[in-house]
Formats: structure tokens, sequence, C-alpha cells
């Protein structure tokens, strides 16, 4: 019994290893497209900075962060990759938090740093903007620009 009981907890680990572990897409999610690309400052990657793609006309968003090469890939639904079709204001970026304390260990304050100018960070002043198209969008260049 001891061996029947043991060979069937195996069988069902097997079978557990061999099932999708991936999470669906929630019920009515729009069909997503491949987006892809790269931010750029001054010629320069823009590593660790937080991409939003807004829709103007839609309902669904995405965002990304970008890899040391200012590489990113957009999700709408994470862990899944892409974004619905439609036009998006994009907006970027990249912050660190400055120890304003004078190293006051009872009195911790940090103040936020922008690394690249704020207003890219704002969908009305960025210039930035993105036509996804069922075809998708790999190897976008958002070139940012003062």
């Amino acid at each position: 019994m001891l061996i029947r009981t043991t060979m069937l907890c195996l069988l069902a680990v097997a079978l557990a290893g061999c099932t999708s572990s991936e999470t669906p897409l929630p019920e009515g999610a729009p069909p997503l497209y491949n987006v892809s690309g790269q931010v750029t400052y001054h010629n320069s990657p823009v590593a660790e900075a937080i991409v939003v793609f807004a829709p103007k006309n839609g309902k669904v968003g995405a965002s990304a962060r970008t890899d040391a090469e200012g590489r990113f890939t957009a999700q709408a639904f994470p862990p899944h990759k892409g974004m619905p079709e439609g036009d998006f204001a994009v907006t970027v970026t990249k912050t660190e938090s400055v120890d304003v304390s004078g190293g006051d260990p009872d009195n911790k304050q940090t103040k936020t740093k922008y690394i690249i100018p704020q207003k890219f960070g704002n969908a009305s002043k960025s210039g930035l903007s993105v036509k996804v198209t069922s075809a998708g969008n790999d190897n976008l260049v958002l070139e940012l620009k003062d």
C-alpha cells in the first residue's frame, strides 16, 4: 500500500510539472500585439526607466521597464507580453530617491530626483505617441528630446 501511495504521489508531482502555469488573460481582454523598443536620451540608452502607454481612445493601457540598454517590451496584462491596438500617449520617467536628512538617522527624509526631464513623465508635454497595429510594433525608438 505504501509503495502504491508513493507512486501515485510521484505521478501527481510529475504531471503537475507538465501543465502550463501561465496566467490566463482576463475574460474579455482585447487581442495583444507585441510592442518593444528602446528609450534614448541624448543618444544614450535610458536604463531602469518606466514607460507608460496611456490609451487615447481605448480602455487598456500598458507599461514597461527598460533594461540596462534602454530596451523594453510593453505589457498590458503581466505576465503576458503585448498590448491592444490603438493610439497611445507615451510617458517615460526615471527617478531616484536622494537623502536630504543631513545624515540624521532619526529623521530620515528623501526627495525625488528626476534623472531625465520631468516633462517626459507628463502625457500632454512628453511629445511621445505610438500607434499600435495588429502587425505589432517592434524596434520602436522613443528618442527623448529637450
